[in-house]
């Protein structure tokens, strides 16, 4: 149905991607292999397609770092006319650098240069007079250049968080130096490297659990229990859990924040911004409800990126030259999409998506359950 929307047929895909979780399953691979040509190169190993949407959500949060540095060193700057007036007391009692330079909070590195280079050239201790005139200005160039170097510093250090919040389990991963680095789950006293489940339980005394500790207990406590909670994101039906109604958004967000919380651990920093991925076929709804969960967790969601989007860069396809076409087969836990992308020199654009939003591992597992059900049964 995608290449048919796509107008396109099998013989113009040039590369065809496989992701999520259910697409481990050997005879679904083999399945969508034997759908398609001869033609269709699969990309190279050594991605786990469990971690390959993640992978891409930071890639491309790297991009965007990349861009907003090489943008603010290119730019005239702006927003730094403060920073010639700005008084002695000023300058020798604040304790907050943006006030010391004169400049906005969140103000770029060229207007942080900027404003400080004006400071210095105007209280640089070469323009003493005298001794104690000196020591003002010492104290005073000793603060304007402390302020500057908290704040590059800041801006140097802040990384931008990729994050696959799925249906069944989430991960995240972060570009650290150029190297990937996927960001473990903290569970209990153990660390460990794979995708944790996207499961929360709530018990009547207002204890919430997140992640594996949740699913760990569900059979104990199935009505405090939520999974799947991504289906429901932006259809505005509150979750009943022991006579209290709960927004899909703000369990969400409880997810988000134990990912917010692992990374800052595991990275022993804040962490204030991602990239989260959704499926190409989520309404406006749906990734409106998906920024919100965000912003409730203490996270600035600064892109949403589709997942057949991220899983192409994860493979290293932006970097394919001239124009190729990419079929990606996206099956996770909770969701099935088929996208048809088109890479043209690292810019990528969308032609078509298919795919049920309600359709994936867990109703594979609900058929397998009824089926065995009925098996003994009989």
């Amino acid at each position: 149905k995608a290449l048919e929307d796509a107008k396109l047929s099998n013989s113009d895909i040039n590369k065809i991607v496989m992701v999520g979780e259910a697409i481990k399953i050997p005879i679904v691979r083999s399945i969508v292999k034997s759908m398609l040509t001869e033609l269709i190169k699969i990309p190279e190993e050594g991605v786990d397609p469990e971690f390959s949407v993640a992978i891409g959500a930071a890639i491309q949060g790297a991009i965007i770092a990349a861009k907003i540095q090489d943008t603010s060193m290119n730019d005239d700057p702006v927003g730094d006319k403060k920073g010639d007036g700005q008084t002695i007391s000023t300058i020798l009692s604040s304790k907050d650098p943006y006030e010391i330079l004169g400049i906005s909070p969140g103000a770029r590195e060229i207007e942080i240069k900027t404003a400080h280079r004006k400071l210095i050239q105007k209280y640089h201790p070469v323009r003493a007079t005298s001794d104690s005139e000196l020591d003002e200005l010492t104290a005073i160039s000793t603060n304007i250049n402390l302020a500057r170097s908290t704040l590059l510093k800041n801006n140097m250090s802040e990384k931008i968080l990729g994050i696959d919040l799925g249906t069944s389990s989430s991960a995240a991963a972060i570009i650290i130096d150029g190297k990937t680095q996927i960001i473990p789950s903290f569970e209990k006293n153990t660390r460990t490297i794979k995708p944790f489940p996207s499961v929360v339980s709530f018990d009547q005394n207002g204890n919430i659990l997140v992640g594996s500790d949740a699913l760990e207990q569900a059979p104990y406590n199935p009505h405090g229990t939520i999974f799947n909670v991504k289906r429901k994101m932006g259809n505005r039906v509150p979750i009943k859990i022991f006579d209290k109604l709960y927004q899909p958004e703000f369990i969400s967000a409880l997810i988000l924040m134990k990912i917010k919380l692992d990374a800052e651990k595991f990275l022993n920093e804040k962490i204030k911004k991602c990239v989260i991925t959704v499926p190409a076929n989520f309404n406006h709804n749906q990734r409106q409800a998906t920024k919100d969960a965000a912003s409730i967790a203490g996270l600035d969601a600064i892109r949403l990126m589709n997942e057949p989007v991220a899983a192409s860069l994860a493979y290293g396809l932006h970097k394919i030259e001239g124009s190729a076409k990419i079929l990606v087969f996206d099956m996770g836990a909770g969701t099935l999409d088929v996208s048809v992308i088109d890479v043209n020199d690292g810019f990528f654009e969308v032609l078509a998506t298919s795919g049920p939003t309600t359709l994936g591992g867990i109703n594979m597992n609900e058929k397998i359950i009824l089926w065995l059900k009925e098996l003994l049964e009989e």
